[in-house]
C-alpha cells in the first residue's frame, strides 16, 4: 500500500503520463480493446481506433496501422507531415497497440521514452523524483498541444503502463 505522499506522487506523474509533456515526455499509451472504439478526425477524415481484430494481426500490421492512422492525424495543411518521423511515434504513442513491432530509435531519440519510463516507474511504486517530477510539470505548460483534441477523445481508455 502506498503511503500518501507516495500516492500524492504517483497521481501527479499519472496526470502527466495521460497528456505527456512533448517533446520531452510522450503521452502514455492506453489499453485498447476492440469492443471501445473511438472516433478520431484528422485532415484526411475520420479514423476509427482501435482497428477491429488487431490482435490477430502481426506485430508489424499492429505497428502499420498504428503510423497509418498516426501519420493522417498529423497532416499539416499543405498535406505533408506536420511532425518527423521519430517524433510521430512519441507525439501518437497513445494509439500504439499492444503487441505492436518495436519501434528502432536513435540515441538522441531516447529522452522522451526514458522520460516515459521513470514517470511510469513514479506510477506503479510512487517512489522517483520529486524535482524530475516538477520539471515535466513545468515543461508540460508548453508542450506540444496539437493532439489534445485527440486525447480528450481517448480520456476514458485505461492507461497501458506495464
Amino acid at each position: 500500500m502506498l503511503s500518501t505522499q507516495e500516492s500524492n506522487l504517483a497521481s501527479r506523474a499519472k496526470a502527466l503520463l495521460e497528456r505527456g509533456a512533448m517533446p520531452l515526455l510522450p503521452p502514455a499509451p492506453r489499453q485498447w480493446s476492440t469492443d471501445e472504439a473511438v472516433t478520431l478526425t484528422g485532415p484526411s477524415g475520420s479514423f476509427k481506433w482501435s482497428p477491429r481484430g488487431y490482435q490477430d494481426g502481426s506485430a508489424d500490421r499492429r505497428r502499420q496501422a498504428f503510423e497509418f492512422v498516426a501519420m493522417n492525424l498529423d497532416l499539416a495543411p499543405s498535406g505533408l507531415p506536420a511532425t518527423a518521423p521519430g517524433e510521430l511515434y512519441d507525439k501518437c504513442n497513445f494509439l500504439f497497440l499492444p503487441g505492436s513491432a518495436k519501434v528502432h530509435r536513435s540515441h538522441e531519440q531516447q529522452r522522451p521514452v526514458m522520460n516515459f519510463s521513470q514517470l511510469r516507474s513514479m506510477v506503479v511504486t510512487g517512489k522517483g523524483g520529486l524535482r524530475f517530477l516538477l520539471m515535466l510539470q513545468r515543461a508540460s505548460d508548453l508542450r506540444d498541444e496539437t493532439v489534445d483534441r485527440h486525447l480528450a477523445v481517448v480520456s476514458h481508455v485505461p492507461l497501458w503502463l506495464l
